[in-house]
C-alpha cells in the first residue's frame, strides 16, 4: 500500500463508513482531529425541497440516540426503522 494517497483522505475529505439497505451513504468529515469528525449523511431517497447531503456536528453514536429518540429535525436517513425507534436492534448477517 505504500504511495497510495486515495484523494478521499485528504485532510477536509469525506471518509465513508457505512450505509444503509435504502442506499444512503454515511461519511466522517475529515476536518479537525478523528474524535471530533463529524457526520455527514448522504440521502438516497428525499423531498424535492429537502438536502440530500447533511452534515451533523455530532459523532454516529449521538446521531443515532438522537435519531431513536426523534430529537432531529427530521430523519437523517431515508428509511423510518430507525426514526423514534427507543427499541432498535442490531443484528449481525
Amino acid at each position: 500500500m505504500e504511495g497510495i494517497y486515495p484523494e478521499y483522505l485528504v485532510r477536509g475529505g469525506l471518509f465513508v463508513w457505512g450505509g444503509t439497505p435504502d442506499g444512503d451513504g454515511t461519511f466522517w468529515a475529515t476536518s479537525g482531529e478523528p474524535d471530533e469528525w463529524p457526520v455527514v449523511v448522504c440521502r438516497r431517497h428525499h423531498g424535492p425541497d429537502e438536502p440530500a447531503w447533511t452534515r451533523y456536528e455530532c459523532g454516529i453514536v449521538e446521531l443515532l440516540v438522537r435519531t431513536f429518540q426523534g430529537r432531529l429535525q427530521r430523519n437523517p436517513f431515508s428509511g423510518t426503522d430507525l426514526w423514534r425507534n427507543e427499541s432498535a436492534r442490531f443484528v449481525r448477517d
